[in-house]
């Protein structure tokens, strides 16, 4: 035995207290290891980093829910020293983050802003319908546009629910479509169920039940409804957004409303609905007068409205069936 030997065993059979302590080779710097032995502040990691940032966070978002007070300096010192404990790199630019974000939500200078968006947009345009003894005139321009911008210079405001029942409608063409959809389902299910066509004065009472089920959040749409009854005698129905309507012997709607309706009262004078007995509410002209009565009406809307032009569509709806026919109007 040599004296390596003898030592080895005699560090060996020394009690636990006595026995000299092995070394071991010392970790790396950067491994976990390493920073095991390390003050906490010097050893965060951008994780533990992103923890503790949104603990606060959480903390400060419980406050404002209890309404509590909050003081922006109390923050951004808050903020300020957890960042500077962190030692990171970005720690400057990490602070005028705190800064900015804080200075958002503090509790003294939190005030509502007026909200720039709506759900809702006007695209103008203007709808016009009369009835006649035997048949029912809907007119609409085709221009669709935003503001003082033209969107399309061809687009139909008319559409056609039933054989006999035709709706014009003008205002956010978004909510127009949706409508016109919800209402052709509608009548398809009618049509499954009871083996025939809607008529126009159901169709009426169906478009006023959908338009008041939405009155909390309302279609932004204006219709006029026409179309011939059960007796086959011209009947129009006007609405407003949230679904009171009235039927009368003509109207308008849109854009161009406030230009049209004091000249088709001046033409026509209709009965008022107050009178006893009740009148008939259809016009005295004939189908050509009306036409050419609408015309004129929407030649002199487009000097005035710049949402109403482009070009006009009319629909005439009488016991043959349906025709159309076009008229230019202004195109600037």
């Amino acid at each position: 035995m040599n004296g390596l030997d003898t030592s080895t065993k005699l560090s060996h059979s020394l009690p636990p207290q006595h026995q000299q302590p092995q070394s071991h080779p010392s970790p790396p710097p950067g491994s976990a290891a390493g920073r095991r032995g390390q003050p906490w502040s010097s050893r965060a990691t951008p994780c533990s980093f992103i923890y503790i940032f949104v603990k606060h966070l959480m903390v400060f978002h419980l406050l404002l829910e209890r309404k509590q007070p909050i003081r922006l300096i109390t923050i951004t010192k808050s903020i300020s020293t957890l960042l500077h404990s962190l030692r990171f790199k970005l720690v400057h630019s990490l602070s005028s983050f705190s800064h900015l974000f804080l200075f958002l939500i503090d509790s003294n200078t939190m005030t509502k802003q007026n909200a720039n968006w709506s759900p809702y947009d006007f695209n103008g345009g203007t709808c016009v319908a009369v009835a006649g003894a035997d048949y029912c005139v809907i007119a609409a321009d085709t221009r669709m546009s935003t503001g003082y911008n033209i969107l399309t210079r061809d687009y139909s405001k008319i559409c056609k629910l039933a054989d006999k029942s035709l709706l014009a409608s003008s205002g956010f063409q978004a909510d127009v479509r949706a409508l016109q959809k919800h209402l052709e389902a509608r009548h398809l299910i009618y049509q499954h169920q009871h083996n025939k066509q809607m008529s126009c004065p159901a169709m009426a009472q169906l478009l006023s039940n959908t338009l008041y089920y939405k009155r909390f959040f309302p279609y932004y749409a204006f219709n006029v409804l026409g179309g011939l009854d059960n007796e086959g005698k011209g009947c129009v129905f006007t609405y407003d957004a949230v679904g009171s309507y009235e039927k009368v012997g003509y109207s308008a709607q849109g854009s161009g409303q406030k230009l049209i309706i004091p000249f088709l009262d001046n033409q026509l004078k209709s009965p008022s609905p107050l009178l006893l007995p009740v009148q008939d509410a259809v016009t005295p002209l004939s189908e050509t007068e009306a036409i050419d009565l609408v015309k004129t009406a929407f030649a002199s809307a487009a000097e005035r409205d710049i949402m109403t032009g482009d070009k006009l569509e009319i629909v005439v709806i009488n016991k043959e069936g349906l025709h159309r026919e076009f008229m230019d109007l202004r195109k600037d």
